[in-house]
């Protein structure tokens, strides 16, 4: 006998295989989840407890883990989100929860970003309207999505079903995605990833803290901040470019994002006091930054530290994965 054919439809949607979207008990599940989500966006900022005890309703896992939705925010049915500790979700953000979606600890969402891990049957016929035992549907699966500790989407970003986000693992394999998806004339354009890349998590950190300065009206400062990154870029690159050579230019770039990302975190505190896992996040930049070191200079045992250093990354955010998955076997 098929075991597959004796589980219930819930439990073929949020295990990713294909499931019929009008089951009773999907539907069921999918009115309360958008009544809780509908209750929390109508509530007033100023009954403050009760739309946070709203939003941990909506998202049970939410629950003593310091987490916070700017209203308006649209999920489907909320009991498939599980989040860490200290996450902040920006306004107009959409999680489509229909497999799992886990963020890590000290994870930053911006506004209008969407976590969207439904999917169709790639096969015309298989995705449209066909009459089967239980009636004319479609049918449709789904691929779950995890965020990392310490990771932050910026505004507009779109995440589909299947992905996991990491910094460290695009470092590490760096050399290996450039000789996979470009010309051998491109290969030694590898080398700016590591810096690049340090430099975009860093920028995105910086426009989140940006995002405190436009809510409480202090955007003045947003532009100060900015222009002291500025002028650190362009000394920079005025410094390494002739030493370093294009180098230089990543390497000035990784420095005053991170520079502007420390200034606003100390500003925005003083405006809107928020928790932050220092002790995380210097941890996690110092692995990355040895990660990067090594394989930039190619020092001795270089593969070696990009194992170790992806390794310690895994560990650092091992208890948010086994807080998840705690919560997610809880709850089978």
């Amino acid at each position: 006998m098929d075991k597959s054919r004796t589980i219930g439809e819930w439990e073929r949607m949020v295990s990713g295989r294909l499931y019929t979207p009008t089951d009773p008990e999907i539907a069921k599940r999918h009115r309360v989840g958008m009544r809780r989500c509908d209750r929390f966006n109508r509530l007033p900022l100023w009954r403050t407890k009760t739309k946070q005890r709203a939003l941990e309703r909506l998202i049970p896992s939410a629950k003593g883990k310091n987490f916070e939705a700017f209203a308006p925010f649209y999920c489907e049915y909320g009991v498939n989100i599980y989040v860490g500790r200290n996450c902040f979700v920006n306004y107009n953000s959409v999680f489509l929860d229909v497999a799992p979606i886990t963020l890590g600890d000290n994870v930053l969402i911006g506004p209008n970003v969407t976590l969207t891990t439904p999917n169709h049957p790639f096969i015309a016929e298989e995705r449209a309207y066909t009459d089967y035992p239980n009636g004319c549907h479609a049918l449709e699966y789904a691929e779950p999505i995890t965020i990392g500790d310490h990771c932050w989407l910026c505004a507009g970003a779109t995440v589909c079903g299947g992905v996991t986000i990491g910094a460290g693992s695009i470092i590490a394999f760096s050399p290996l995605l450039i000789r996979l998806l470009a010309d051998e004339p491109y290969y030694e354009a590898w080398q700016y990833i590591p810096l690049l890349t340090l430099s975009m998590a860093a920028a995105a950190f910086s426009n989140f803290m940006g995002s405190v300065y436009v809510v409480t009206k202090k955007s003045s400062v947003s532009f100060w901040t900015s222009l002291i990154g500025a002028l650190i870029n362009i000394g920079l690159n005025l410094w390494l470019i002739p030493r370093i050579g294009i180098q230089g230019a990543a390497a000035a770039t990784f420095a005053s994002c991170l520079a502007v990302f420390l200034v606003r975190t100390v500003s925005t505190r003083r405006l809107l006091p928020f928790s932050l896992s220092s002790r995380k996040l210097v941890l996690g930049i110092s692995a990355l930054l040895v990660q990067t070191a090594f394989i930039l200079l190619r020092w001795p045992g270089w593969i070696a530290a990009q194992a170790l250093s992806l390794t310690f990354l895994f560990l650092l955010g091992l208890p948010a994965i086994l807080s998840t998955a705690q919560v997610v076997l809880h709850r089978k």
